[in-house]
């Protein structure tokens, strides 16, 4: 008998398999970023190369465990492993525009068009 996957099921897949190559994009680039070999951090974490290696080739997914001992060796917050770094991020943007961002989020689409075209008009001077 063949099981019928529920879309919710589906989707849940799909949400693990983009988790999972994030995570794996990440480890790769916050260990190439602290100029570690593969070997380097295999050891650091006491797991094989070639664990290291399916983590970032996205082969083979791994324990939040293993994770938190990658993050410990690499120098970050376990969180970051999962930020898709595709995206825009509110880290690298300033505490005085953050606030002047939410600040707007309550205006009106037309006072945004207004204070775009002013900040426009006030760049070509």
């Amino acid at each position: 008998m063949i099981k019928k996957i529920s879309n919710a099921e589906k989707m849940d897949e799909i949400m693990q398999n983009e988790s999972r190559f994030v995570v794996s994009r990440n480890v790769k680039f916050y260990r190439k970023k602290r100029r570690l070999t593969q070997f380097q951090l295999a050891l650091k974490i006491g797991k094989t190369v070639e664990m290291v290696c399916q983590i970032e080739n996205n082969v083979a997914g791994t324990k939040l465990a293993t994770l938190d001992a990658i993050a410990n060796a690499l120098d970050i917050e376990t969180y970051m492993l999962f930020l898709n770094r595709d995206r825009p991020s509110l880290e690298n943007i300033s505490p005085e525009l953050l606030e002047l961002i939410f600040d707007l989020e309550e205006e009106t689409p037309e006072f945004i068009s207004a204070l775009r075209e002013f900040i426009h008009q006030c760049r070509k001077k």
